[in-house]
């Protein structure tokens, strides 16, 4: 992803993207772990 191209005002836009994308991996990962337990909820 070029940052280059992107002004100031779509950097906000990116980083939430970005976080989003974090998000939704760290929910992936803690549904695959609340499988292997699943106490943890």
């Amino acid at each position: 992803m070029p940052t280059n191209f992107h002004n100031r005002k779509s950097k906000r836009k990116i980083r939430f993207a970005s976080a989003r994308c974090f998000l939704s991996k760290q929910q992936r990962f803690s549904a695959s772990y609340n499988t292997m337990l699943p106490s943890q909820n």
